[in-house]
Formats: C-alpha cells, structure tokens, sequence
C-alpha cells in the first residue's frame, strides 16, 4: 500500500471525525474542523495524516510540552489507524514521521498514553522501542461555564 503521511488540512476534518469515533471518541466534523486551528497555526503543535489511494487512512496528534521541572519532549496526543487498514505498516510510518517532527524541533523524547485495554497498542509501542515508564490515573473534573 502506497502510503504518503502529510500535515492535516480543513479539508480534512470529516474523515478525521470518522477516525475519531473507531478510536472511542465519536465527534462532528464541523467540531474537528473548529478545534483544528492551534494545530494548523503552530509550530509547537501537529496534526499529520496518512493517505492512501487519496483517502486518509490515519491521523495522529502531536505537541511539544514544555515544564520546568522536566526535559521538554512531544507527546503523541492521540493516534488512530482505520480499523480496515491496520495491520499494513501505516501506523509505523506515522510514528516515524512523529520522530521526525520531534528531532526537527531539538527535542530528544516523544511520549504517549494509551488506554489500559489497547493491549494490541501496547505490543505495537514496544516494538517500536517505546518503554513503559509509568501507570497513572486520570481524574477530570467538568466546570460549570
């Protein structure tokens, strides 16, 4: 499969949308399309796409974090391959395209969360040489506007 992975556009919300939803979290288009700006306007933030044949097969999410207490590093904010295009080297080229952006900004570490039950997700990390460095707990709290 020819695969070309590329910075996200506008253009590309729907899709993105539809690959938001196989990853559990289910949103509009107009929605993706409204929150996509900080992406498309940085340089310390990244949306890339993986197309084939002229359709987007994958998206991942990027940002550089910056804390004084830690090396900066780039997280991998989210991360989805079509469930009907796994398995085909697609998500490996996304990650290293991921390395990529990471060393072209002068940052040396990229992190990423995944949910306990990708176990699939898991095995896939590991064998890109990610290591587990530690389990937490998220809270959220909802705010009243």
């Amino acid at each position: 499969m020819d695969v070309t992975v590329r910075s996200a556009r506008r253009g590309d919300a729907g899709r993105l949308a539809e690959l938001s939803g196989q990853l559990g979290y289910p949103c509009a288009g107009s929605d993706v399309e409204a929150r996509m700006g900080p992406y498309l306007e940085s340089d310390d933030e990244a949306i890339l796409v993986a197309e084939a044949a002229g359709r987007v097969v994958g998206w991942l999410s990027l940002a550089a974090v910056r804390h004084f207490y830690v090396e900066p590093f780039v997280e991998v904010s989210g991360f989805v391959v079509d469930e009907e295009a796994r398995s085909a080297g697609i998500g490996r080229r996304m990650m290293g395209a991921a390395e990529d952006w990471t060393r072209a900004r002068g940052l040396q570490a990229l992190r990423l969360k995944t949910n306990v039950t990708r176990v699939r997700a898991h095995s896939f990390y590991e064998r890109l040489g990610f290591e587990r460095s530690k389990e937490q707990i998220v809270y959220l709290k909802r705010l009243e506007r």
